[in-house]
């Protein structure tokens, strides 16, 4: 194996992340999912949505708009 190769499998390799960390990667597609309200879900709910959410953006990008990651005060004004 290649250390390109090497280096890209390892990039991908998921290590274990604690339910506050899961809760931040949701928000990262579900910016209007407030934090206190999935913190209120046991963490397996949480680590099945996270995976859900990972494969709609595979399935459907990120480049069409269906996700908005980054509210500005001027789309908020809106």
């Amino acid at each position: 194996m290649s250390d390109a190769t090497t280096a890209s499998s390892f990039a991908f390799a998921e290590l274990p992340m604690t339910k506050s960390q899961v809760v931040e990667q949701i928000r990262t597609f579900n910016v209007s999912a407030p934090r206190e309200w999935l913190e209120s879900f046991d963490f397996s709910a949480l680590q099945g949505y996270l995976a859900r959410l990972r494969t709609m953006v595979r399935h459907r990008g990120n480049a069409d708009g269906f996700f908005v990651t980054n509210v500005t005060d001027d789309f908020a004004a809106a």
